[in-house]
């Protein structure tokens, strides 16, 4: 009998040995859009299934796996175009295969059947492409064999020239630069998946593909012959470079050999700098994969002279290089949580005084009438800023001839060491009041109504900006829109001339913004939309600088994402804009980077900042919002940093609620605006939150003390900390990894917290309700699948939301689940990053944390899926926890859940950062190891 293929996870599938079938993987490529069905059936490629792993072909019922081994050899030099691949399968013992036949995946040797599965699939396919490749592309074929050699199994029998060869494909590049503005590219090579032992979760990205070795001798032939599709390396490493790879090189090239400020220039913006030049022959997003930014030149704390340079201030001490431009500058540095005032002409001498005082065994040295600690961060601080004015490149001459490069980036008054720039009032703009007429969404939550008043009073007053914090789910957008609305009319009543809006936004959310606008406002809206993202944004790189202003002046409306912001700041520079909505402003959290300087960069009678998590990691994020709303109001970030950073215990406690008198109900009116659900959403339901506590049956409570044993009482690096805490993540989740047979009642039944879940699904089915199971492992969701259709008779198997899963996906999945029965049960799987933000599931009333995320923020968010405005039910949340029997409290589920609650506490408090900090985590990982 046929199934269809949203039964499948519902019905017991037997193979046609009478075994029971495992759809996991299969449903687990439906739900990332791999495969699609067609009627009953469901086409999968071959090239795809020769990815499942052993178990995962047994649980489909496919042929063993074939036991043979691949010999590989080069007829001819791999260089000439004569060269072809030999390959063929052998046993075990060496011996040939005689006769194989091979259809895709599926090979007959001898009468028995086989499945051929990857590395060996994808090779011998490779090689019979690359032998198809015609002789006189040699370097395609370069190519194609760097995408092939990192495949070999270990036991591949390759003759020894091929086998000695390092052949590496250079799909991207970044930039090494020293503190003199010479740099050099550092080929890189994307990986397509995370290691073994983390392939539970999503996978990683680019890494060198050349060692130290071979990468210098790299950049010597670099300079000496330029951008090259292929490059012979010492070592007999030769490296293969994409065409698209080589014409970004050839730009970096013709700037490398430059005067020190074109040079300057480019590192100031390399990414708008390679578009602009490679426009036409290489598309934007091509150029978003070939070249990443580094933090060393994208990250670093900066100062505008007309070119990028990294800054040293008191806060965080740059890695790598470094910049100074002046002998007299004057910089705070940061030892033992004490600021220390340094002038960089004397840092060489405090730089001997330390070595001296460390060498006779003293703990300080007196500088300035200061005490400084003689210690090994003094030593390391101290003399990077003595290195860097040793290295300091020469001043160019006055009468050279080289012309100053022109500024590709607006100059700025930071705001970092002392106050430079401080917002003035604007003038009255009328009184606040009324809704918008093209309002047509009128039945505001009181909140959303006092919201609108507050921000109507700060436009009347003659406000600079302000930041509406309010709780994730409570309507920022709607209450934005109607107030651009507002703002509108009076412009339109004369208060202030017409401007444009720009709204800046993360690019996930540029659609939901568009959506809202047409659900709350009546035609003609906000009026006429121009998106400075995509091809409206290409429209603006064919256009004259006039030109361009003018189409951004003449729009009502404008959206545009913080990357684009960042990277073509001078299309936005020459407006006037009316007001200019941060949307998740915490992207802009960092301080000094460049694009938080761009967005201060941009002239507005008025900011509106957005976000849930105004202290999102530090409190210095909330420093760097308030000084792009209104700057000036919280002074210079060093003399913030010593009044509310430093200070601890109750100097704390009440520097804080200083702080938040300051925002939150000084001014008039005030400056941020926060309210939580809780609180200030009447219209929601109740929300219960349930920590179920589960025993650790015995084996899952051995593998736990098997794997604390061999870290107890030691002292760890924090990456070891880290790891530690992951092998205790997933234990307790886990005692061992699924196998051959999928997910199981009795494997269900070896985990506490699995056993805990289903415990609570049952309640759920037995209610007829929908529930979100949030979870970042994927090969337990891709089990989880069948499992839960078979278990409960779903008639379709669960939608599934990870990384892997793109925008239209995830669209449809939403909508798919917010629109089925509303009285049947129905289950979503999530991973928390990827299903946390952006999403509407109010027709879940249930959710399920079944693995914890550091930082409970992001589980607030993941929660607020479903407890949102639309929810009309009441919602519960789950926490399952796994109890070992004999540490009880003390295990570590119930260590983290504790720590959990407590950052949660602090974080709603606003003014506090919620993520765990390295003590913390220290002290999790001895308090989980250490007990009993």
């Amino acid at each position: 009998m046929l199934v269809p293929l949203d039964s499948w996870g519902r019905e017991s599938l037997l193979l046609r040995d009478g075994r029971k079938a495992g759809v996991g993987a299969l449903l687990g490529f439906t739900e990332d859009g791999k495969v699609e069905a067609d009627g009953m059936r469901l086409p999968v490629p071959h090239a795809l299934l020769a990815t499942l792993d052993s178990i995962q072909s047994a649980q489909l019922g496919l042929p063993p796996i074939a036991p043979v081994r691949l010999k590989i050899q080069g007829r001819g030099i791999l260089a000439s175009p004569s060269f072809r691949f030999q390959h063929q399968l052998v046993k075990l013992d060496g011996t040939p295969v005689l006769a194989p036949k091979r259809d895709g995946v599926l090979l007959a040797i001898g009468g028995a059947n086989h499945v051929l599965l990857d590395p060996l699939f994808s090779l011998i396919e490779g090689m019979d492409a690359f032998n198809a490749i015609p002789p006189e592309q040699i370097d395609e074929r370069f190519l194609r064999w760097a995408d092939l050699k990192p495949l070999l199994p270990e036991d591949a029998l390759v003759d020894n020239n091929l086998r000695s060869m390092n052949i590496v494909r250079a799909d991207a590049f970044t930039l090494d630069v020293d503190d003199t503005a010479n740099f050099s590219p550092q080929l890189l090579h994307h990986l397509k998946g995370g290691a073994e032992e983390s392939a539970w979760e999503e996978p990683g990205v680019g890494v060198p593909v050349l060692p130290d070795g071979p990468q210098r001798d790299f950049e010597q032939k670099f300079k000496s012959i330029g951008a090259r599709r292929r490059y012979k390396i010492e070592g007999n490493w030769f490296v293969a470079v994409p065409e698209s790879v080589q014409q970004a090189l050839s730009v970096v090239h013709q700037i490398q050999r430059g005067s020190l400020a074109e040079r300057r220039a480019f590192l100031a913006n390399p990414s708008a700098v390679l578009r602009d030049r490679l426009e036409g022959r290489v598309d934007d997003e091509q150029i978003d994969s070939i070249f990443e930014e580094t933090p060393e030149f994208l990250s670093q704390r900066v100062t505008h002279l007309g070119e990028w340079e990294p800054k040293i201030n008191a806060y965080k001490m740059p890695s790598g290089q470094i910049w100074l431009p002046d002998d007299d500058l004057v910089f705070g540095v940061l030892i033992e949580g004490r600021i220390y005032e340094v002038p960089a002409k004397d840092a060489g001498g405090l730089l001997a005084a330390i070595k001296k005082a460390r060498a006779n065994g003293e703990q300080t040295v007196e500088y300035n009438g200061e005490t400084i600690p003689a210690n090994d961060e003094a030593e390391r601080v101290i003399g990077g800023i003595a290195e860097g004015v040793r290295k300091k490149p020469e001043r160019t001459s006055a009468k050279s001839d080289q012309p100053k490069p022109r500024p590709e980036v607006p100059i700025l008054l930071g705001n970092l060491d002392q106050l430079d720039f401080q917002a003035k009032p604007r003038v009255i703009r009328g009184e606040r009041g009324g809704f918008p007429e093209v309002l047509k969404t009128t039945s505001l939550y009181p909140h959303q109504k006092d919201g609108l008043i507050w921000l109507q009073e700060h436009w009347a007053s003659g406000s600079t900006g302000a930041l509406l914090a309010d709780d994730m789910g409570l309507g920022k957008t709607l209450q934005t829109l109607a107030f651009f609305a507002w703002v509108q009319e009076q412009m339109d009543q004369g208060d202030v001339v017409r401007k444009p809006l720009l709204i800046v936004a993360p690019t996930g959310l540029l659609k939901n913004w568009e959506d809202e606008a047409e659900q709350h406002l009546a035609a003609p809206g906000l009026g006429r939309l121009f998106r400075a993202f995509g091809r409206d944004l290409s429209k603006l790189k064919t256009m004259t600088h006039n030109q361009r202003k003018r189409e951004l002046q003449t729009a009502d409306w404008v959206l545009t994402t913080y990357e684009t912001l960042r990277d073509k700041i001078t299309y936005f520079l020459p407006v006037a804009w009316g007001v200019v909505a941060f949307d998740e402003v915490q992207k802009v959290k960092n301080p000094t980077s460049r694009m938080t300087e761009m967005a201060k960069s941009i002239e507005a009678e008025f900011f509106l900042a957005l976000t849930g998590t105004p202290v999102e990691n530090a409190l210095a994020d909330l420093w760097s919002i308030v000084d792009l709303i209104a700057p000036g109001q919280l002074g210079a970030l060093r003399d913030f940093h010593n009044r509310f950073v430093k200070s601890d215990g109750d100097e704390a406690s009440e520097s804080i609620a200083f702080l938040g008198e300051r925002l939150m109900k000084d001014p008039k009116p005030v400056r941020l605006l926060r309210r939580m659900k809780d609180d200030h959403l009447k219209g929601l339901p109740e929300k219960y939150e349930h920590v179920v506590k589960e025993q650790m049956p015995l084996a899952q409570a051995a593998a736990y003390d098997q794997l604390i044993a061999g870290i107890r009482g030691e002292k760890m690096e924090p990456m070891a900390v880290l790891k530690v805490l992951q092998d205790m993540r997933r234990v307790s989740l886990l005692p061992e990894p699924i196998g051959e047979e999928g997910l199981t009642d009795e494997i269900v039944r070896s985990s506490a917290r699995l056993s805990a879940l289903i415990r609570i699904l049952d309640e759920i089915h037995r209610k007829n309700e929908k529930a979100l199971i949030f979870l970042e492992f994927l090969k337990i969701q891709d089990a989880l699948i069948p499992y839960l259709q078979q278990r409960y008779g779903m008639p379709h198997p669960p939608l599934r939301i990870s990384g892997s899963v793109d925008g239209h996906i995830r669209k449809k999945h939403v909508d798919t689940f917010q629109s089925r029965p509303r009285d049947q049960f129905d289950v979503m799987l999530l991973s928390p990053k990827a299903g946390g933000v952006g999403l509407t599931l109010t027709a879940a009333n249930n959710v399920i944390h079944l693995s914890r995320w550091w930082n409970p923020a992001v589980e607030d968010q993941c929660t607020d899926r479903a407890f949102r405005i639309g929810q009309d039910r009441p919602v519960n949340v789950y926490y399952p926890l796994s109890v070992h029997p004999r540490l009880g409290d003390a295990s570590f589920d119930l260590n983290l859940n504790a720590l959990l609650d407590r950052k949660r506490t602090l974080s709603r408090e606003v003014l506090s950062p919620p993520v765990a900090g390295q003590a913390e985590l220290d002290e999790l990982v001895r308090a989980s190891a250490s007990a009993g």
